[in-house]
């Protein structure tokens, strides 16, 4: 049996963009390239016939988004148009 996961905490890659308040949904895609790292979707669904939609759990992407992409926009290293400044992530209080 695998593990329980919410419904509302599944998301795409457009749901993490929106709720990462990016302006381009490129930007993520980029990250699950370029990170070895970045979580690995929790299910693939249409696999093998022509478009497939990854879904990742939202708790996994906050925690490596903390680690990878706030403190380097802490240290000035990310910016750009596709992120403006630290995000306050929902569910996540400070």
């Amino acid at each position: 049996m695998g593990r329980r996961i919410e419904v509302d905490d599944l998301v795409s890659v457009t749901e993490i963009a929106q709720r990462l308040g990016l302006r381009r949904v490129q930007v993520v895609h980029t990250w699950i390239a370029r990170y070895d790292d970045f979580p690995p979707p929790v299910k693939v669904l249409g696999e093998g016939g022509g478009k497939e939609v990854r879904i990742w759990e939202w708790p996994d992407v906050v925690r490596w988004y903390e680690v990878h992409m706030l403190s380097k926009q802490v240290q000035g290293q990310v910016h750009g148009p596709e992120v403006d400044q630290p995000r306050r992530l929902p569910g996540r209080p400070r």
